[in-house]
């Protein structure tokens, strides 16, 4: 591999000889490295391979991304692998410091873009919105900036989608479940969901993570206890909720092979019942 780009002591990109960009982090590697000459990969360094098709897209983005983003980056995806035990996909590295990259610009001109997903996130996806508080202390420590939670969940989602992606052949099976039960909802309720309503984007991330948990076998878990409040719905909205379920338990068998727990039943009906 080549040498293309030393960024600090820690980090360089290389050339691969399958024509693919990577990058490479371990202890004063770019101290050593000099541009444009071979590398010879050793234990003590990691390599992230970037698997997307258009390369002038990551060449673009390994020209442009700022260096400290990328050593954050480094650390929250550290952090993740250590934390989780679901696979984290090499590119969530370049997708985290181009992101940094970016909201630390916005916010240097005073433009902050809240995440409609922050509250949601927080609660449901306590793992991922704990690693990206982590973030939001290194980066606000480096640039001296302030974010907050806004941000803390949207390095969650990153997170969240990375994970998903991870899991190779498994993408297409949560994609088809996705797709499927979006098209069930609108033709329960009566409605088309836009792309870009917030209400859609809250939905996706739910079924997402809801399509993660089917493919794993059912665990043995504490039942959800609802409030009474759940059962002051109307009566017509309880049995769209039911349906909805049903056509989740038959797709779901077709495509995971088996159906929903009680848990994932109540955690489904409590997010279609919130749609409207």
């Amino acid at each position: 591999m080549e040498i293309i780009k030393i960024y600090n002591n820690n980090i360089i990109a290389v050339l691969l000889e399958t024509n693919q960009i990577g990058l490479v982090t371990g202890k004063e590697i770019g101290f050593k490295a000099k541009q444009n000459k071979k590398l010879e990969l050793t234990e003590e360094y990691q390599l992230f391979t970037f698997a997307e098709p258009n390369k002038s897209d990551i060449q673009r983005i390994i020209d442009q991304i700022d260096a400290d983003a990328l050593e954050i980056a480094r650390e929250i995806v550290d952090k993740a692998r250590e934390t989780n035990d679901y696979p984290i996909v090499d590119s969530l590295l370049l997708q985290l410091a181009d992101h940094i990259s970016f909201k630390v610009e916005l916010q240097k001109q005073d433009i902050n873009i809240p995440n409609l997903l922050m509250s949601e996130i927080k609660v449901f996806y306590p793992k991922e919105f704990k690693i990206g508080e982590y973030g939001v202390t290194l980066i606000n420590k480096n640039y001296q900036l302030n974010f907050g939670e806004d941000e803390a969940s949207y390095l969650a989602l990153h997170i969240l989608n990375s994970s998903i992606h991870g899991r190779g052949t498994d993408v297409y099976k949560i994609t088809d479940f996705i797709k499927e039960m979006v098209g069930f909802i609108n033709e329960i309720y009566d409605k088309n969901i836009g792309y870009n309503d917030w209400t859609y984007e809250r939905l996706i991330v739910h079924l997402k993570f809801l399509a993660q948990r089917l493919l794993l076998p059912e665990k043995t878990e504490k039942q959800i206890v609802l409030g009474d409040t759940f059962f002051e719905q109307s009566e017509n909205e309880l049995i769209k909720a039911q349906k909805i379920i049903q056509a989740a338990n038959s797709l779901s068998k077709r495509i995971f092979g088996r159906t929903l727990g009680k848990n994932e039943e109540i955690y489904l009906s409590l997010h279609v019942m919130r749609m409207h």
